[in-house]
């Protein structure tokens, strides 16, 4: 009696252990999921301009996944624009602003969540890498090769020519007398926004009188070709008027005087139609004395002669012989009457 007792006794311990056991029968295995990452990105994209990176996260199944994070590496260079998630929320990573954690809470199967990332690129040649890695932390992911996704962009730095608006003006002057030296000043202007580099003005000079001096506050002028002077004002900030002093010595016979001057930059001239001038001047017959906008030519040396008018103080070499011959030939009269 008392061996039967302790067989009921044993088989009770054994059931109860046999209850505690982790081994049941009804235990919950974690679910199997598959997250997928692909990334659509420009190949190319031009310096300082907004692009965008789409990243789509999917769900193969064959269970749901119950908490999705993404996490995003951004390029070294550029800034971030904006961040957009279809679903959850996208933060910068504590302590390394180049990294942003996308928490997108459950994806269920077949189903995907899109992440949208601006970015502006630099102002410079560089070749920008993006990537990001898709976790499921409640599942188990079957295949984890395809949770990365990586693209690169080449960034071309584009080089813009300045704005400016160039404008030549100069003060005409209608008419001269003739070996008169002519004073022209010019006024060129840059009425901006952007500074003009290389600044140029060129001018056809006419054929008749003679060149004498040209001369800009900066820069500097010179024959270009026969029949063409030129002047190098160099960089124009924007705002900036540069005088040049022109001077031009008169025919001594009556003629036209015309020029044509042009000004140029490296710049896009936002006004191009008043960057040339077309200006004559009247060269009168000489009356002897300067004109305004004009001065005197060097006078000219006497030559020696001696002709003079009736009260003169030199007499001339014929006065002379008249006046011997009125004086000689009436003595010869008196001797051939003696």
């Amino acid at each position: 009696m008392h061996k039967i007792y302790c067989q009921i006794i044993t088989l009770s311990l054994g059931a109860v252990l046999l209850s505690a056991s982790p081994l049941r029968a009804d235990a919950i295995p974690d679910p199997f999921s598959d997250l997928s990452v692909s990334l659509t990105a420009p190949a190319t994209a031009p310096s300082e301009t907004a692009i965008s990176y789409v990243f789509e996260v999917k769900n193969l199944g064959p269970n749901a996944s119950e908490t999705s994070d993404l996490s995003i590496q951004l390029p070294e260079k550029g800034t971030i624009v904006s961040t957009q998630a279809a679903q959850g929320t996208c933060a910068a990573q504590a302590g390394d602003a180049t990294v942003i954690d996308c928490h997108l809470g459950k994806i269920e199967k077949d189903a995907k969540v899109q992440v949208v990332v601006q970015w502006k690129t630099p102002n410079e040649d560089v070749t920008l890498q993006i990537s990001a890695d898709a976790t499921a932390a409640a599942s188990i992911d079957e295949n984890a090769d395809n949770n990365q996704g990586s693209a690169s962009t080449v960034v071309n730095k584009v080089i813009t020519d300045p704005f400016a608006d160039l404008k030549i003006f100069v003060r005409p002057i209608e008419s001269v007398d003739g070996g008169n030296v002519i004073n022209y000043s010019f006024e060129v202007e840059n009425q901006g926004p952007d500074a003009a580099a290389s600044t140029r003005v060129s001018m056809i000079i006419p054929r008749e009188g003679q060149y004498v001096s040209m001369v800009p506050e900066q820069g500097s002028c010179a024959i270009a070709q026969p029949d063409v002077l030129a002047c190098d004002l160099q960089n124009l900030a924007s705002g900036r008027v540069v005088k040049i002093a022109l001077r031009w010595k008169a025919p001594n016979q009556a003629s036209t005087l015309r020029f044509v001057a042009s000004v140029d930059g490296a710049a896009i001239d936002t006004h191009p139609e008043d960057n040339d001038i077309d200006f004559q001047t009247t060269v009168d017959p000489p009356s002897g004395g300067p004109n305004p906008g004009s001065s005197p030519t060097a006078p000219q040396k006497a030559e020696g002669n001696w002709a003079c008018s009736m009260g003169a103080a030199a007499p001339s070499l014929s006065g002379f012989l008249w006046t011997a011959l009125l004086l000689v030939i009436p003595s010869l009269r008196f001797f051939r009457r003696r």
